[in-house]
């Protein structure tokens, strides 16, 4: 089928992840999905909550996507990280992904801004099925931050 070909395949990441997607596939992938799962709870147990990057980068401007296959959208244009190009889905999705995964619950609040002035955000995860929890923390430490800012206009 051309929208699996390996030329489409190498602009998303995602893609590459998925296809050709085989029995075999699944089952090693939900056992390593398992394998995060257990370990990132097992860290869990002794902290309150998991802070790290929300993307690799300061905010950027939105690229529009060069193409949209079965649903999938296709950027060919990369993404400063670092003076390094980076795959666009990659620079939004790198520290995200992980926890989309194995299911934590995880929230973002500004952290603050860069020296063009654009926002900054931490992300905070938690404990499965903890999300109150979670959203307590995370307000705890927005006060503390006080980084928002309401964006001119509203």
């Amino acid at each position: 089928m051309y929208a699996l070909g390996g030329v489409e395949r190498s602009k998303s990441p995602l893609l590459q992840m998925v296809y050709p997607a085989t029995y075999d596939k699944f089952i090693e992938t939900s056992s390593r999905r398992e394998i995060l799962i257990s370990h990132l709870e097992q860290f869990l147990m002794e902290w309150d909550v998991f802070i790290c990057p929300v993307a690799t980068r300061p905010a950027y401007e939105h690229h529009e996507p060069n193409d949209v296959i079965l649903g999938f959208n296709i950027y060919d244009d990369p993404i400063m990280v670092d003076e390094h190009e980076l795959n666009y889905w990659t620079a939004n999705c790198a520290y995200t992904t992980p926890f989309n995964t194995t299911g934590h619950p995880a929230v973002t609040i500004p952290a603050g801004y860069s020296k063009d002035g654009m926002p900054i955000g931490l992300q905070l995860v938690g404990r499965r099925w903890h999300d109150m929890e979670l959203l307590e923390i995370a307000e705890m430490i927005d006060a503390v931050a006080g980084a928002y800012k309401t964006p001119a206009g509203y």
